[in-house]
């Protein structure tokens, strides 16, 4: 099964700030059968921020605003989980970059995935996603309403992702200082 990713905010339907996992039957555009007032936004394209350390790759994930081939800006939240492991977006303390590097509870892995290999364009696909502390992501219903969760380790979901700006022009000032 082949869903799209995104997260609403201010939509009125009372899964603000979750990342989501649901389109109509054969669609990659998301879509909720919940009922929301028509406001907010809908984020389906992500940053992903990446720092090394002991050898291991992690991410920092946060939406992204705009439009692919419009003005890009990242959003300031990031991913986390609550409490029991719903994945979900949450306010940051500071915009990115962040000059303080550190491998803390928001930060994710992409299992098999070299930072340093992607090329602009490129789909990576089937790649296993666990928290900072090894749990694997995997898809969980709840009332029938399809969640990102990490708190199962009987399961394991995957994930594909398609590089669409690399380095991400809102930082390729900062890239360029090396």
């Amino acid at each position: 099964m082949l869903k799209p990713i995104w997260v609403g905010f201010e939509r009125g339907d009372g899964e603000d700030g979750y990342l989501r996992i649901e389109s109509r039957e054969g669609s990659l555009e998301p879509w909720s059968p919940l009922q929301g007032h028509g406001g907010g936004t809908l984020h389906d394209l992500f940053w992903f921020g990446v720092y090394e350390r002991g050898g291991r790759y992690y991410y920092q994930v946060r939406p992204v605003s705009g439009d692919i081939a419009g003005n890009l800006g990242i959003v300031n939240s990031y991913l986390d989980t609550d409490v029991v492991g719903y994945m979900g977006m949450y306010q940051g303390l500071s915009e990115v970059p962040e000059w303080v590097v550190y491998v803390g509870e928001d930060m994710w892995q992409l299992k098999g995935l070299d930072p340093q290999d992607l090329i602009q364009g490129e789909r990576c696909v089937n790649l296993a996603m666990a928290d900072v502390d090894d749990n694997p992501v995997t898809r969980r219903l709840q009332h029938r309403q399809a969640y990102l969760y990490t708190g199962s380790a009987a399961y394991q979901g995957r994930v594909s992702l398609e590089v669409l700006k690399r380095p991400f022009p809102a930082l390729a000032s900062y890239a360029s200082r090396g």
